[in-house]
């Protein structure tokens, strides 16, 4: 089994240097030459799998590759745990098995959110669907259905809520105009704060 957390080298280099600052240089050096050079050497170090995250709802979570085991990836005691064959294309198929696992999660707790601020936004159950767009965290067709962006699941819940709500509105109002936004601010005031953090945050959940 192998165990890992999801590494950020930005992070690293962070701290790096506020250990120079502070002036601590025989513990940098230590660093440098010790640590650095052995994440390097990590076969789960780099930029594909600081892509995979392990937040849900915004609480980030560790993954446990479990190699050449069945099943499917599931949340325990803290963990999530991924079965994927060993091998060179391991990344790919914890890939996989990630988000597989957080759609099932956003199909089970998206629809529960909407039940949630329906009420509050005047309408009817509509038919949720969960997505994979690309450039869209939700949508909302003339026939009522709304889609939701698994990838939101990763979010903190405000931001999962502002996605639900103002998807919610645009079953009363089609477009953007200044009906729209009075709505959305009556059912959620802090809507602009929200919004603007979507903005900042959304960027890493797109993966």
């Amino acid at each position: 089994m192998n165990e890992y957390r999801i590494f950020d080298t930005r992070q690293f280099r962070q701290d790096l240097r506020s250990i120079s600052r502070a002036g601590h240089h025989e513990v940098l050096d230590k660093l440098r030459k010790l640590v650095y050079p052995r994440l390097r050497a990590h076969p789960h170090f780099g930029p594909h799998i600081r892509k995979l995250k392990g937040d849900v709802l915004g609480r980030h979570y560790r993954l446990k590759v479990h190699p050449d085991e069945p099943g499917e990836a599931k949340l325990r005691g803290g963990w999530l745990h991924v079965p994927a064959p060993a091998g060179a294309e391991q990344r790919d198929q914890v890939r996989v098995a990630l988000v597989s696992w957080l759609r099932r999660h956003a199909a089970e707790r998206l629809p529960e959110r909407v039940e949630m601020w329906r009420s509050k936004a005047g309408v009817a159950m509509p038919r949720v669907v969960i997505s994979g767009q690309k450039r869209r965290w939700g949508s909302c067709d003339r026939s009522g259905t709304i889609r939701l962006n698994w990838r939101i699941i990763q979010a903190p819940m405000r931001l999962v809520d502002y996605v639900v709500v103002h998807e919610l509105v645009h079953l009363r109002h089609r477009g953007h105009g200044r009906d729209y936004w009075q709505a959305l601010g009556r059912i959620m005031p802090d809507y602009e704060r929200r919004r603007e953090d979507l903005r900042r945050q959304g960027v890493g959940l797109a993966w």
